[in-house]
């Protein structure tokens, strides 16, 4: 009768891990069916955002007050130009390497089919998928970067004002 159970625990394991594995291959390819239809939507959001951030946020972000406003809008742009990434990302390495290569991006905190698609490009000659991967993971952390260095202006100049504020009053006491 151990034997049996022993037997059943392993056959139940094995159908488990199956099962498992069979969910994540449609997981995978249901991302990257995903991918494939709204990646084109998303490409047209970034270059209408990148439009924005160039003509309006980027200038406006040199007037003191408008620092807080500018900060937080580029902050969430970053996240456009990254999910953007990574779904090019995921897209161009499961169509260049296949599913295993997906898995072991995802391996590496969820973020590494952006540089295994890099690499994936690079290898087979992709070169406008590669520049698309490079310009889009380089616009993300620039303007994750810049806003938090903004943000962090705009902290120092309230901070200044709060300070100033009551020193520059000429008002009298009695």
């Amino acid at each position: 009768m151990e034997t049996l159970k022993t037997i059943g625990g392993c056959l139940l394991a094995v159908v488990a891990f199956t099962a498992i594995l069979a969910l994540a291959v449609i997981f995978f390819l249901g991302a990257g069916w995903v991918s494939a239809h709204v990646l084109p939507w998303l490409t047209l959001i970034c270059v209408i955002v990148t439009a924005i951030l160039f003509i309006i946020l980027l200038p406006l972000s040199a007037i003191k007050k408008a620092r807080g406003f500018t900060a937080v809008t580029i902050f969430i742009i970053s996240y456009i130009f990254g999910i953007t990434v990574w779904m090019n990302g995921l897209l161009v390495t499961l169509t260049t390497w296949g599913v295993v290569a997906v898995i072991i991006g995802l391996c590496f905190g969820g973020v590494g089919v952006v540089p295994i698609g890099i690499l994936a490009a690079l290898f087979h000659g992709q070169w406008e998928q590669l520049f698309e991967l490079i310009i889009l993971t380089v616009l993300m952390f620039g303007c994750r970067s810049f806003s938090i260095w903004l943000e962090d202006k705009n902290q120092k100049y309230q901070t200044y004002q709060t300070l100033l504020g009551d020193e520059t009053s000429f008002e009298e006491e009695p």
